[in-house]
């Protein structure tokens, strides 16, 4: 299927707001009894999509009032109270007398019951509003359970602007403000339509959506569909739609049942008329149809047939040998215990089975989590010819763990070294686990500098320096397609357009761009070159001569991306496509927004992390409140940070590295004994999730981050905790005149959901701020699931997880180029 399936959903702009407490009783509560019913849930609808639409149609709404059920009035009661409870108390200051008559009617329904008059619940109103959100839900499987994500659309703008508009309301009826149970301190999106996850595509392909017009699936990124599969609800709705969904469900439901129906040569009875329905009643179906369904009774088998257990006795282990605590390549700072079984079946059938039991700081300080990992054994089991025959998770209890202790039996004469070698193995056993469960205790790794530099997979075709229009040098290196290098061909321009990738900040003199890596089994640089794409990677001031790096801030080096845009467009015919990363993203959007660069220059932008507004994660708004802890650092050990350490490092450093043994991390999995990582969270944050690392890239982190000086660490500081991006005068760059010189550029925001670097919530920011300004049409947004701040580039998986995202913008801007193109020329 296509990558997007479970992406982009919509709470279709849902906002439940409650007006609790107000001045007159509404009789809002649903009941059993018929005096006096609640009436519908909907009575009435306020319609504001009219306000602006020609130059902003996402900032209509609908508003509905609703109804409280009955079953929920003793949560709602609750919940109203404690969210209520502080604007109360600080009523009473300015108006005591009407906060003591609000007081007694809350009081009421918890005495006499929520139907009591004058009661707070029946002076609560209710009223949800229908607009238009990010649509960035998610729905993935986790853990075989369903697993439902949506951003803080809470804290955006739009919603902002909603919620101050009830405060003005509720000020009026003398109601307090709140909200559902789940919107708690992230402000996630509680939603009554869900919309899309089945979306259909923008381009008829699988890369960009689920299904085509007719709601028809697709089988992968192709145009292809499955024949038969046609979803027909509200999973294809690619969009928040402002209003209640039923009749645009509806409406597409029956053009893809009619579009089908012709097309497969059949025809729908809309002359005879139905029954009206209720409990008892059937609809009307013709004889003849009712006829041919006679004729079908019986026995058949339909769809796969399958068992989720292997038929047979149980397995004879005949051979086999198990490996403990072996280092796993795949995965960073993680070994295993494997077991590898020949099984023999009564059937005189032999068998492959293949078991591990993955241990890592997952276990770190967690009993049960390291009993879990001890005891639970996924395999495969094959046939001898390859076959695979069953897979599955094997887990024993404790009750279990104790039978198999007890069927232990010496299998030779008792000798008293077996029982030094028992011991020997036990005490081996619990000095592996504990390396792992007192992790941030374990001896530390530093960086083992390889005698020469690790070759690259595929060399720069050529390398230049370039100069910037304030005299700097700065390096570029170009890769040309395979195809061409392949052919033995100079490079000649080419049809396609040329991709220009910035880095991030990884200090002076790093051996590998972040795009290039020659330890991932496909790196970025690679994946474009074998789609025929010509590469271009630019190491900014920051990664070039030390002595203007020192001096070099993040809105320099927008100098550095704008004479590579003017290189690459000297040599290509085709507009370049730039993808961004971090600083290197920022820098490129300092540029956009102070006109050193033209957005009419380049044919889109992927930016990863970061662009506009910048949302610190947690811990790094902790450290950035201030730059002191920079100013304390530069007292103690100068104006240089170094990735790199050793044992014969200079004590100040040496201390610093046992002190970053404890350096806080979002989750147990991330804890690890490399100082070059435990630096690199120290100075930039938290840069992935280890689980996105394989052993070869965790090892030689110090092969593409080095050093890096604090003055450019000062203004990603000062930058950060402002929120936007500040020039060097401090002096913020998103201001509405700036913002129109981004008018008509295509940019794809990614983000990590596990990002501690920037929050994803920085993307979200840009991305509702462009669509909002410019329209929808040329703003995407792609989280990554599982990824955090740097792995979305450097992940062993990025290539099948995130870069096809990428790519598909690419082509989609290509296309869109082309249109306007053809266009043109009309």
């Amino acid at each position: 299927m296509s990558p997007l399936v479970g992406r982009n959903l919509s709470g279709n702009g849902d906002l439940l707001i409650f007006g609790y407490n107000g001045g007159a009783n509404i009789n809002g509560i649903a009941r059993e009894s018929l005096h006096a019913p609640p009436g519908t849930t909907v009575t009435a609808v306020i319609d504001n999509r009219v306000m602006d639409p020609p130059k902003n149609p996402l900032s209509g709404y609908v508003i509905q009032d609703g109804c409280i059920p009955e079953m929920f009035n003793p949560v709602i009661q609750i919940m109203l109270t404690l969210q209520t409870m502080r604007s109360q108390a600080l009523c009473c200051l300015w108006n005591p007398r009407q906060e003591a008559k609000k007081t007694i009617a809350s009081l009421k329904p918890l005495l006499f019951g929520p139907y009591a008059y004058n009661g707070s619940l029946q002076r609560t109103s209710t009223y949800l509003v229908m607009s238009h959100d990010s649509n960035e839900i998610t729905l993935t499987l986790k853990d075989d359970q369903l697993c439902l994500k949506g951003p803080a659309e809470g804290r955006s703008e739009h919603f902002k602007w909603i919620k101050k508009m009830f405060k003005e309301l509720f000020a009026r009826t003398g109601a307090n403000m709140g909200f559902s149970y789940h919107y708690g301190r992230h402000q996630e999106e509680a939603t009554v339509h869900l919309l899309g996850g089945a979306n259909m595509s923008n381009d008829g392909t699988g890369y960009g959506g689920v299904t085509n017009h007719l709601g028809e699936v697709f089988s992968g990124s192709n145009s292809e569909v499955y024949n038969g599969l046609v979803c027909c609800d509200a999973s294809i709705i690619p969009t928040a739609l402002g209003v209640n969904p039923l009749a645009t469900i509806s409406a597409l439901s029956e053009r893809s049942v009619n579009l089908i129906t012709e097309r497969s040569g059949l025809s729908i009875d809309l002359e005879t008329n139905n029954q009206p329905l209720n409990a008892y009643s059937k609809p009307c179906v013709s004889w003849d149809y009712q006829g041919q369904q006679d004729t079908k009774k019986g026995p058949q088998s339909i769809g796969w047939q399958f068992t989720e257990i292997m038929h047979g006795a149980a397995l004879k282990i005949v051979d086999g040998t198990v490996d403990f605590f072996a280092p796993l390549e795949e995965n960073a700072e993680s070994s295993a215990i494997s077991y590898h079984l020949k099984l023999l079946s009564v059937e005189d059938i032999q068998y492959r089975l293949e078991g591990h039991k993955l241990i890592d700081s997952n276990i770190a300080f967690s009993v049960r989590k390291t009993w879990k990992a001890t005891t639970t054994v996924n395999v495969n089991i094959t046939r001898l010819d390859g076959t695979n025959v069953g897979a599955g998770a094997l887990h024993i209890s404790l009750l279990d763990f104790k039978k198999q202790m007890r069927t232990f039996r010496m299998t030779r004469v008792f000798q008293f070294s077996l029982i030094v070698t028992l011991m020997w193995f036990l005490l081996s056993f619990v000095y592996h686990i504990s390396l792992f469960f007192f992790r941030p205790f374990v001896h530390m790794r530093f960086p083992r500098i390889p005698t020469k530099v690790t070759d690259s997979k595929q060399p720069p075709s050529t390398s230049c320096n370039i100069t910037t229009s304030d005299g700097v040098q700065v390096r570029l290196d170009t890769y040309d397609p395979l195809h061409m290098q392949k052919a033995g061909e100079p490079g000649p321009n080419s049809n396609l357009s040329p991709v220009l990738v910035l880095p991030g900040v990884t200090g002076v003199g790093a051996m590998h761009n972040l795009f290039s890596l020659p330890f991932l089994r496909c790196n970025m640089v690679e994946y474009f070159m074998q789609r025929g794409y010509r590469c271009y990677a630019l190491t900014p001031r920051w990664g070039s001569d030390p002595a203007v790096a020192q001096k070099s801030t993040v809105f320099d080096c927008r100098l550095d991306v704008a004479a590579a845009i003017a290189y690459i467009r000297d040599r290509e015919r085709q507009k370049p496509y730039v993808v961004a990363h971090c600083q290197g993203s920022v820098a490129l959007c300092m540029g956009l927004l102070d006109g050193t660069i033209q957005s009419s220059q380049l044919l889109g932008v992927t930016a990863n992390s970061v662009f506009m507004n910048q949302v610190f994660g947690y811990w790094n708004s902790l450290k950035g409140r201030t730059t002191l802890l920079i100013q304390l650092y530069e007292l103690l050990a100068g104006n240089y940070f170094p990735i790199v350490t050793s044992v014969k490092s200079v004590l100040f450093q040496r201390l610093l590295d046992t002190l970053l043994r404890f350096y806080p991390v979002g989750h147990p999995h991330d804890l690890c004994t490399s100082t070059a990582c435990r630096r690199t969270s120290f100075a930039f944050g938290l840069l992935w999730n280890h689980e996105n690392l394989d052993m070869g890239l965790h090892d030689n982190i110090h092969q593409f981050f080095a050093g890096t000086h604090t003055k450019l660490m000062k203004q990603v500081v000062c930058s950060g905790t402002r929120g936007v991006c500040l020039d060097n005068n401090s002096c913020p760059l998103l201001t509405a005149e700036n913002l129109q010189r981004l008018k008509g550029l295509p940019i794809l925001f990614v983000s990590g959901t596990e990002n501690q670097v920037f929050s994803p919530e920085s993307t979200l920011k840009d991305y509702e701020l462009l669509r909002r300004q410019f329209g929808e049409r040329l703003y995407r947004r792609f989280l990554a699931e599982g990824y955090g701040h740097l792995d979305p580039i450097i992940g062993k998986h990025a290539a099948e997880d995130v870069y096809w995202r990428i790519f598909a913008h690419l082509r989609w801007c290509t296309k869109e180029m082309e249109d306007m193109d053809l266009r043109a020329t009309e």
